[in-house]
């Protein structure tokens, strides 16, 4: 599994010798996303009958990395984050945390409009239940390759900085040989750039 990333990080490095250091942007992102009929692993019931669910896709994403412009109207985007979503109760917390690293291609058809497509490999998603009375340790599962497509709009950007929103679709499946089960990890979330 680790030649998967050796091609993409290789192609990355390619682009950014044929363009200008100047022109390599880092960039952070922050974003939220909801799952899309991805597969329920915990439902936590409160003592007054509300009720929270931890899924396979929904979370709170952050991260950081490159962009290397190849043309005027295209760019490779590397970055590596950390997702997570949680339960926190009087008695304990349920969470499940993966580390993702995406890989994406996009395409600009003017300032302010582009979209992308690329890979998004999750490294050690990990569900820990630490709950009084109801359960105690963590399921690690398989790390996990999965697609990612993207539309973004750029609300300001120039040469040196710039700040985009967009949609994004993930689709990707977790598997652990703790369970026979797979647990569908696809959500659509909105995302926050700037570099």
């Amino acid at each position: 599994m680790k030649k998967i990333f050796i091609i993409p990080s290789l192609l990355l490095f390619s682009f950014a010798a044929q363009t200008h250091a100047a022109d390599i942007r880092p960039v952070i992102s922050l974003g939220y996303d909801v799952d899309t009929g991805s597969d329920v692993m915990f439902t936590g019931v409160f003592t007054d009958g509300s009720t929270d669910e931890i899924t396979g896709g929904e979370g709170v994403v952050f991260a950081a990395g490159l962009y290397v412009p190849i043309e005027d109207d295209m760019g490779v985007q590397a970055t590596i984050g950390y997702k997570w979503d949680s339960i926190d109760a009087q008695n304990g917390t349920i969470d499940f945390t993966r580390i993702p690293i995406d890989v994406l291609a996009f395409k600009h058809f003017s300032d302010k409009h582009s979209i992308a497509a690329g890979g998004t490999y999750h490294l050690s998603p990990t569900f820990t239940c630490e709950v009084t009375a109801v359960c105690t340790g963590s399921v690690e599962f398989d790390s996990a390759l999965g697609f990612i497509a993207e539309y973004t709009y750029a609300v300001k950007s120039n040469k040196e900085s710039g700040m985009k929103i967009g949609v994004r679709y993930t689709n990707i499946s977790y598997e652990t040989s703790a369970v026979t089960q797979t647990f569908d990890g696809s959500s659509i979330g909105l995302i926050l750039y700037a570099y």
